[in-house]
């Protein structure tokens, strides 16, 4: 997504509200899902030589439940933050700071990484969900099976008996 800074030539900042389509390859969610339409939306600031970009990216992405591998939408609310400048040498002592080409910011990279950083490490389709059953592989919230789970350590097997009586 590129924004146009022109407007910041008469005034010190200026808002955005736009969606736009973001390609999610590099991120290998494991899902089919590889472009997500995006609500970005923010402030730019001009502080010279510096056009700080503040805002939030809102989208929905599908994951993987981490306990049964099924697919469902996860809503995400991202913060975003850039810092772009027309100074060369500003840029040069300063890694974070990206170029702005001609009156122009392009905010993609940032986009991505504000989804990125914000996408859970363990994603759950909901709170109770029982996962799969090790012995025969059904999904225990689709299709609970009656099979018997014999890998429990002998050292480990009292506190089933107290799992047994708290749960009658």
């Amino acid at each position: 997504m590129k924004l146009d800074i022109q407007a910041l030539v008469d005034s010190p900042e200026m808002t955005f509200d736009e969606t736009t389509e973001v390609n999610l390859k590099g991120l290998k969610l494991g899902t089919q899902q590889t472009i997500c339409t995006t609500k970005v939306y923010g402030k730019v600031s001009k502080h010279k030589p510096l056009y700080l970009v503040n805002g939030f990216v809102d989208t929905t992405l599908k994951l993987l439940c981490n306990r049964c591998g099924q697919e469902e939408d996860y809503p995400l609310h991202a913060e975003l933050y850039g810092e772009f400048s027309t100074d060369e040498i500003y840029q040069n002592e300063n890694e974070d700071v990206k170029q702005v080409i001609g009156s122009t910011i392009d905010l993609s990279d940032d986009i991505l990484a504000s989804i990125a950083l914000d996408i859970p490490l363990g994603f759950y389709c909901k709170e109770d969900c029982l996962g799969i059953c090790s012995e025969c592989g059904a999904n225990q919230n689709e299709n609970p099976c009656d099979c018997v789970n014999s890998d429990i350590d002998i050292r480990l097997e009292q506190f089933r008996d107290i799992l047994r009586f708290t749960s009658k």
